[in-house]
């Protein structure tokens, strides 16, 4: 595990309890697409990742994710996600101040354990790596949202070979504040 989502996910722990005083914290889950990219394969499979957050400031959270495993293969090339799980900053704007919705902007650092190579003989692969993303969220009360998203868990170089690859998502969900 690289010391760069070490060092974030450290600064998440220790900024929790100042969300937790303030009493804004939410929970949350969404399921969209997560796509994995490298040179001539793109798989799509279904995904589920679950989100625990806690408001700073108005403009400001701090948030840590995880998803569940999910693959997918294309007949010659599989990937099989084991497990992703990443701390992240969320910078939130309600535009003219009108409760109803935000948009918000994230980045922080995933950490990806997946199968990926030809169908059947994949080897197990890991990387850490920056991540970021775009969203939205539509309240329909003071504490419930729904959102919309597009991420990018993964951007880099995985296995021996350090193989070009990404993964994306893009999904609808549910959040919770409590």
């Amino acid at each position: 595990m690289s010391k760069k989502f070490l060092s974030l996910a450290t600064a998440a722990i220790f900024f929790l309890p100042l969300g937790a005083q303030a009493g804004n914290g939410y929970i949350g889950a969404s399921v969209g697409n997560m796509n994995y990219q490298e040179p001539g394969t793109s798989l799509h499979a279904l995904n589920l990742t679950g989100r625990l957050g806690y408001r700073l400031a108005s403009a400001l959270d701090v948030e840590v994710r995880a998803a569940a495993p999910s693959s997918a293969d294309d007949g010659n090339r599989e990937f099989s996600l084991n497990y992703l799980a990443g701390a992240y900053l969320k910078l939130n704007w309600a535009p003219m101040r009108s409760g109803h919705f935000e948009i918000y902007l994230i980045g922080g650092g995933t950490y990806i354990s997946a199968a990926i190579g030809p169908v059947g003989s994949s080897t197990t692969e890991t990387d850490s790596s920056r991540s970021y993303g775009i969203g939205l969220d539509f309240f329909g009360n003071d504490k419930t949202a729904f959102s919309i998203e597009w991420m990018r868990y993964g951007d880099g170089e995985i296995g021996p070979t350090n193989l070009p690859y990404t993964v994306d998502t893009l999904t609808l969900g549910v959040v919770h504040h409590f």
